[in-house]
């Protein structure tokens, strides 16, 4: 991971442990039960000074790899 990151909303620039990191995930419930979604999703950062969460790698970066486009 990258010494510092900075937050492209606001502009803070802080050590990785000073910012939240969250991992979305998305639960189905159908008749039968619980089901995963089966898309995959980047790690949200979280600023620590503006609140506001921006990725470091692109949302549908994989899905454009795996399309051939990317």
């Amino acid at each position: 991971m990258k010494e510092a990151l900075k937050c492209p909303r606001c502009g803070f620039t802080g050590r990785p442990e000073e910012f939240t990191f969250m991992q979305e995930a998305t639960i189905y419930y159908t008749g039968r039960g619980l089901e995963h979604e089966e898309r995959e999703r980047p790690i949200m950062v979280i600023c620590p000074r503006c609140g506001e969460g921006f990725y470091l790698e692109s949302p549908v970066k994989r899905l454009l790899e795996r399309l051939g486009a990317g």
